[in-house]
């Protein structure tokens, strides 16, 4: 009996219960720790003609665990299944091609970078063809990770994120609306976050679309591609029977010949209610190495911003942050105060938020475990270089201390004189004479309209009482640094 022919006496289920036999083998074998950090997200693929194939979300994981443990893994599935001749890991993701009818198993690049991010070399454009191209930069792909539940929404993003959901249900269903949809924003702002959500969103509710997700440079290569072997009828009909196209980085498509390629194609789909979704640094009518017609095409459909994030949603990002750390790292944690601290202190995107939280994983060893906002302030000094205390908004003051003392800005404003609102007040009028160039009196107007002896006594207060207060002492530094003084 051959391998292929015992590969179908297996269940689904069994092959399932066969990898709860082996990841409780394996987690014996290598500690708790081990396990949690390297394997808790590898899942079960397939058996095929004795193959087994493994699957994980991202390209670091898999090499680690094809470098370290695969042999491992070999020995205690064959305890289980005898025949199997090896094992195969790759990066999982969903998606279809419409003409296999299956999902891809191309590469998928792992949480945070962009598919079609690596620029495909001379070497490929020379020796593999337009469609080993587009797979070779996910073109059928998408990152699973990056949802539309651990999208944070706020101010900043909240229509791009509804564009984006609707998108999902006119591409699903053909009715088309705002047709074509661009989302514009500075690097590391969640544009292709979003572009990752409308194809796994696509995926799941309606897996027999053909989704195409890839970005203009790797547009542009697989182009060329086409045309060196003569096959740019194949690949403009590829293109055109595609339900649902995501392109992301369109400032980089360069070129007139693939600018007019691209906007044939794109002219078709639009034309035909196919829904379009385009990412960029800029808006359309500053991307002035694109053709006018591309350009005016754009603006004609729905044109969103996202700008960066405010407070609240940094402090948001942080903690969705924290929380996809603790997979590899599952004891790692930060406290209440150095989160609010980071949140207040990085102003930038998403991306710079993920490497500060970086730099105090490298540190959490070092710390034991305990990551004050002193060494965080220590950690990401360069990366707010050039703030200064002029730079201080009484608003920020206001919303430093509600965070800290858990209090809400009416009552900070109010006349309450109970000492757990008045002292967090007076803390705020003595941080805003400290950190601020404001007066007495328009310190007091921003506080409720006090007056500005009141904000004097506070301010005395808090210096008299820090000469003997170590607590206060330090409450007052943690914020004077979470505000850059």
């Amino acid at each position: 009996m051959n391998a292929e022919i015992l590969d179908m006496e297996i269940s689904a289920a069994a092959l399932d219960g066969k990898w709860k036999r082996v990841q409780a083998r394996l987690r014996a074998s290598v500690g708790e720790k081990v396990y949690s950090s390297w394997f808790t997200r590898l899942k079960v693929e397939r058996l095929e003609k004795g193959v087994l194939v493994l699957s994980l979300p991202t390209r670091f994981l898999r090499n680690w665990i094809e470098s370290h443990y695969l042999d491992k893994l070999n020995a205690l599935w064959r305890e289980e299944i005898e025949h199997i001749a090896h094992i195969e890991l790759f990066v999982r993701q969903y998606g279809h091609s419409r003409e296999k009818k299956t999902r891809t198993e191309t590469a998928c690049p792992p949480a945070g970078e962009t598919p079609g991010a690596s620029p495909a070399t001379a070497e490929t454009v020379q020796d593999g063809s337009w469609r080993a191209i587009l797979k070779q930069g996910n073109g059928n792909g998408f990152n699973r990770d990056m949802t539309f539940d651990t999208y944070v929404v706020g101010e900043s993003n909240e229509l791009s994120c509804i564009a984006a959901r609707r998108a999902v249900t006119d591409g699903r269903s053909g009715s088309v609306g705002f047709n074509p949809l661009y989302i514009h924003g500075s690097v590391g702002v969640g544009k292709t976050h979003l572009l990752n959500a409308i194809a796994g969103e696509i995926y799941k509710q309606a897996p027999d679309l053909n989704v195409l997700f890839l970005s203009a440079e790797r547009f542009m290569f697989s182009f060329v591609a086409a045309l060196k072997a003569r096959d740019t009828l194949a690949f403009k009909s590829y293109l055109r029977e595609v339900d649902v196209l995501l392109i992301d980085d369109m400032q980089f498509l360069r070129g007139p010949t693939v600018q007019r390629e691209f906007c044939h194609t794109f002219n078709e789909l639009v034309d035909a209610r196919r829904q379009v979704v385009v990412a960029g640094d800029l808006p359309p009518s500053e991307l002035n190495r694109l053709d006018t017609r591309m350009r005016s095409r754009l603006t004609g459909g729905l044109v969103t911003h996202i700008a960066n994030p405010d407070y609240a949603q940094r402090k948001a990002i942080l903690e969705e942050k924290i929380k996809e750390m603790r997979v590899l790292k599952p004891d790692f944690q930060l406290s209440e105060e150095t989160i609010a601290f980071i949140a207040r202190r990085i102003e930038g995107s998403g991306r710079e938020m993920v490497g500060a939280l970086n730099r105090l994983a490298a540190m959490w060893d070092l710390a034991q475990g305990q990551i004050t906002p002193e060494l965080a302030a220590r950690a990401i000094r360069d990366m707010v270089a050039g703030q200064s205390p002029e730079q201080v908004r009484i608003d920020d003051i206001h919303r430093a201390v509600i965070d800290h003392f858990k209090i809400t800005r009416a009552e900070l404003l109010s006349t309450r004189r109970h000492r757990s609102i008045a002292r967090p007040r007076q803390i705020a009028m003595f941080l805003a004479k400290e950190l601020t160039t404001r007066s007495l009196p328009e310190i007091g107007r921003r506080f409720g309209g006090k007056d500005h002896t009141t904000v004097l006594y506070a301010v005395r207060r808090i210096k008299t009482l820090m000469k003997d207060d170590s607590e206060l002492v330090r409450i007052v530094e943690v914020l004077k640094r979470s505000l850059g003084g």
